[in-house]
């Protein structure tokens, strides 16, 4: 996988060699950037369910200022520093190593200034009702535009304080854009 465009257009992101492990496609990338490119510049952008780091990684080239990364898997965190160490932005990444029901409400809370918030949780294992509540749950401290991805068959439950800004497909995969009420 290759970062799409920005600073480090062309450079390579390793991803886990295991099986299950769906990171997301270039293709969809590209569509989620171009939609984001008006905001991205100087951003603070949270990657949940960070994975391989690589959307994170494509946020800092294409100009956010930071990246705020929850993984809970030991081996995707390695991963995760390890990519952001060889593309040369390691100081542009806060890794939070940790389950992101139990961490979220506080990375929101502490850090305010949050523009986005971006989270491609496994796909059916029950995450998306998960950030849902937890959106609702600290809907107070969260002023960021809220990206979920998900197969595009499998619309996300909508917090009561949040509405539907937008639905951008890209084939099998869809990202839903929230912003609060």
């Amino acid at each position: 996988m290759r970062i799409i465009a920005g600073k480090y257009k062309g450079r390579r992101i390793f991803l886990p060699a295991k099986p299950g492990f769906r990171p997301t496609s270039d293709r969809a990338r590209e569509t989620l950037f171009n939609i984001l490119s008006s905001t991205i510049e100087g951003a603070v952008f949270a990657d949940c369910f960070a994975g391989s780091g690589s959307v994170g990684i494509e946020a800092i080239s294409r100009g956010a200022s930071e990246v705020l990364a929850v993984e809970n898997n030991p081996a995707n965190i390695k991963l995760i520093k390890h990519n952001f160490e060889q593309i040369g932005c390691l100081d542009n990444l806060t890794l939070y190593k940790s389950d992101f029901v139990r961490i979220f409400q506080k990375i929101v809370s502490d850090k305010q200034d949050i523009d986005i918030i971006f989270c491609d949780p496994p796909y059916y294992q029950g995450h998306y009702e998960s950030i849902s509540r937890l959106l609702d749950k600290s809907n107070e401290f969260i002023k960021a535009v809220v990206i979920i991805e998900h197969p595009t068959r499998s619309p996300v439950p909508l917090p009561d304080s949040f509405k539907l800004e937008r639905v951008s497909k890209i084939g099998d995969t869809s990202f839903s854009f929230l912003k609060k009420k």
